[in-house]
């Protein structure tokens, strides 16, 4: 918290809940200085403006911004459609380079030789495939183990390339604590830091293990780890504390989510089956919901009329907690929330990844207005131990 308040900038990567946090950014005042990538969808910027940050700044692709004297950043598109972004900073001829969640970074045209690379490493938060139907158990945890080795070898690529003198794992340190997620944690194969760590000495690169409480110098092109320092961290607190929040706050409607989808513009051959269920994704709670996004038909359905093929169309029968649906549908939040919080289960048919639809309500149709969503911080008791409380706010 006490590094949050006193940073001269925040920089955003991309628009995922787990890397834009509106609880956490609450915490700074809303004219401070927010880095976003200039996305063409504006994604990141959106979603900043209309929780009332004031001074958003998105910055071009590959332009080189002096920020600071001796200080430069510059971001960096990812190799695929999503919009993420990676960035380069360069502080007094330090170089770093970190890739975020990025695939195939500028189709890996990256700076080389950098003081230090920072990537992902762990895997096992996108959601698939676990929250997916369409495979048997065995089929699952065999595709899980490909991503967590495609994970390394992605690491493997970024450090041939870059050729960097350090590397340190970024980010991947989640855990699924709700109870109601057991099965997800008992399942969502992930790499360790020490997995990587191998991976990374073995290419003959200084391996860099992330600390709660090590401060790390980086001077002359070299890194130096201080002795421990003293740093108060908040209590951990209940899961439930956060998903009561949720069912108190969000009620699903129907008629809302119609209203919604009519609203969207959104045009393909896609239908979707919205279906409200309770935490167990098989006790459906509410009205389902037939999305119809070619002939723009959008109504109530019995579960009787629910088809799993429709020919000509990709069908998608989506069973997710319905709290979830309420909050992300009254505030137009990306839907990325809701497969990366593993709030759904899903059915497809052809059993392919619908980019179209999923990149459309996660970049394209999401709120240019005030949010509810961040109106509680479920972490305001634990903020309130903190002595720098008051100038947070």
């Amino acid at each position: 918290l006490e590094l949050l308040r006193k940073a001269d900038y925040v920089l955003i990567s991309h628009n995922h809940p787990d890397h834009l946090h509106l609880e956490t950014l609450n915490k700074k005042k809303k004219n401070k200085k927010i880095i976003v990538a200039d996305f063409k969808t504006k994604s990141a910027e959106k979603y900043l403006r209309a929780n009332g940050f004031t001074n958003v700044l998105p910055l071009k692709f590959l332009n080189i911004y002096e920020i600071a004297p001796g200080f430069q950043v510059s971001l960096i598109k990812s190799g695929d459609f999503r919009d993420d972004s990676g960035f380069y900073l360069n502080a007094n001829g330090e170089q770093i380079l970190m890739t975020v969640d990025c695939n195939f970074l500028n189709s890996h045209h990256l700076p080389v030789n950098v003081d230090v690379l920072m990537t992902a490493f762990a895997g096992g938060a996108s959601g698939f495939p676990l929250c997916y139907n369409g495979y048997d158990e065995n089929k699952k945890l065999e595709i899980s183990k490909r991503n967590k080795l495609a994970t390394r070898v992605m690491v493997k690529d970024y450090l041939t390339v870059t050729k960097p003198k350090y590397y340190m794992p970024y980010a991947g340190m989640f855990k699924e604590k709700a109870p109601r997620d057991i099965n997800i944690e008992r399942r969502n194969a992930k790499n360790s830091i020490f997995d990587i760590k191998k991976i990374v000495e073995e290419a003959g690169v200084n391996f860099i293990e992330p600390s709660k409480s090590t401060f790390f110098q980086l001077k002359e092109h070299k890194i130096f780890p201080n002795k421990k320092v003293d740093i108060k961290f908040l209590d951990k607190e209940s899961q439930d504390h956060y998903i009561n929040n949720y069912k108190n706050d969000f009620k699903y409607s129907s008629k809302r989510v119609i209203d919604y989808f009519k609203k969207s513009g959104f045009k393909g051959d896609q239908i979707l089956f919205l279906i409200p269920t309770m935490d167990d994704f098989t006790t459906i709670d509410g009205e389902i919901v037939f999305a119809n996004f070619k002939t723009q038909i959008f109504k109530e359905v019995a579960l009787s009329e629910v088809r799993e093929r429709t020919k000509g169309y990709k069908n998608m029968i989506m069973y997710v907690r319905k709290e979830i649906i309420a909050c992300v549908v009254e505030n137009k939040l990306p839907w990325e929330d809701i497969s990366t919080g593993f709030q759904m289960r899903v059915d497809r048919s052809p059993n392919e990844y619908e980019s179209e639809f999923w990149y459309y309500f996660t970049n394209v149709f999401i709120n240019d207005q005030n949010f509810r969503y961040s109106s509680y911080c479920g972490s305001c008791s634990l903020i309130k131990q903190s002595p720098i409380f008051n100038s947070l706010n």
